[in-house]
């Protein structure tokens, strides 16, 4: 995961047959942890439904889509 800028914030390394949604919750938590100040991600369309409610739920996490229009 990175900032805004391209800088890594978090990474994690999993098997191949992790798929990205399965391991962003614990990356996800690791954020939180490291970077309280950070309240607002930004992920691709690919990243739906539960996650995004448990993100704001669980972490207090704002959960913004690439594939969302900004207004």
């Amino acid at each position: 995961m990175t900032d805004c800028l391209g800088l890594l914030l978090v990474v994690a390394v999993t098997a191949a047959n992790i798929g990205d949604r399965d391991a962003a919750m614990g990356l996800l938590q690791r954020l939180r942890r490291l970077h309280r100040d950070i309240t607002l991600v930004w992920a691709d369309g690919g990243y739906t439904g539960s996650l995004v409610d448990w993100c704001r739920d669980k972490l207090a996490l704002t959960w913004r889509s690439s594939s969302e229009p900004t207004t």
